[in-house]
């Protein structure tokens, strides 16, 4: 169910049903997985309530939903610099943000983050592949069209990354092909003043960034 409503849900459960409903009368609990978009403002909450009470009413389990994703939606970005711009066979422009170790979900879902001014391919004048700096031929975050060339030295900002983008799952990633854990920085615009404190993973007592309140 991954970023989707829960009409999507609704309509799946009839297949759940025919597959394993026979079972389901002998089990405690059945988990509906995660990416559930419950905070989104379109999500339809009733529709989720059904599903969950219908389940839970005609087969007597618990029922478990893991909407991790729903928690930090549309929250946090990833700023991005461009370190490098090339050609071959199109634009790319090199970011020293990876899609490998900063951006995960991107490689794995796939998604496509949004970058703010952007557009999608040809959308808008000049169209770019943007790569990250690792020696991973696959390291690619997608195609974006922008209104003015990009060059060195200019700013990508793309939206809704705190998700995957601050696990420390991905050190290992980062220390393999040499490149720095994200900095983590918090913005309150009502608070006056600046705080520092610098962020440990508590498994691993490794360092991996700063946490900046402004």
């Amino acid at each position: 169910m991954c970023e989707q409503g829960s009409d999507v849900l609704k309509r799946t459960i009839p297949h759940i049903e025919e597959k394993f409903g026979k079972y389901l009368y002998n089990m405690k609990w059945i988990n509906l997985g995660g990416g559930h978009h419950i905070t989104r403002d379109d999500y339809d909450l009733d529709t989720l309530i059904e599903c969950v009470n219908y389940l839970h009413d005609k087969y007597g389990v618990q029922v478990y939903l893991e909407p991790g994703e729903a928690v930090a939606l549309n929250a946090g970005y990833l700023v991005s610099e461009v370190i490098d711009t090339a050609k071959n066979g199109m634009d790319l422009a090199i970011l020293d943000a990876s899609a490998a170790c900063h951006m995960p979900d991107v490689l794995e879902m796939p998604y496509r983050p949004n970058v703010v001014g952007s557009g999608v391919a040809d959308e808008k004048p000049y169209t770019y592949r943007l790569g990250g700096p690792t020696c991973l031929a696959g390291d690619i975050i997608g195609d974006y069209s922008f209104d003015k060339p990009l060059k060195e030295g200019d700013r990508l900002v793309f939206c809704d990354m705190a998700i995957y983008s601050i696990f420390t799952d991905f050190y290992q990633l980062c220390v393999q092909f040499g490149y720095p854990i994200l900095e983590i920085k918090v913005s309150q615009a009502d608070r006056i003043g600046c705080e520092c404190r610098s962020i440990y993973d508590l498994a691993s007592g490794i360092h991996i960034g700063t946490l900046q309140f402004l």
